[in-house]
C-alpha cells in the first residue's frame, strides 16, 4: 500500500466521522429517556418476588414470579 492509498482510506474515514458527528449534533439529545430511570429500577427490584424451585424429573427449574 502506498501513501496515496492510505490517504484515500484516511479521507473516507474522516468523511464518515464528520457525517456521523453532524447527524448526532443535529438530532442527538442529552435528555434522560423514560426507560432510563434508576429510581424506578429500585422500585421494580423491591416488587420482584423470590424465585420458586420446581422439580421436573431429575432437573430443577427455577422460575421467577412477577
Amino acid at each position: 500500500p502506498s501513501q496515496a492509498k492510505w490517504r484515500i482510506v484516511f479521507m473516507i474515514s474522516a468523511a464518515v466521522y464528520i457525517v456521523c458527528a453532524t447527524f448526532y449534533i443535529i438530532f442527538g439529545s442529552g435528555d434522560r429517556q423514560a426507560w432510563d430511570n434508576p429510581d424506578k429500577d429500585e422500585e421494580n427490584r423491591k416488587k420482584t418476588k423470590k424465585p420458586v424451585d420446581i422439580e421436573a424429573g431429575s432437573k430443577t427449574i427455577i422460575e421467577t414470579q412477577h
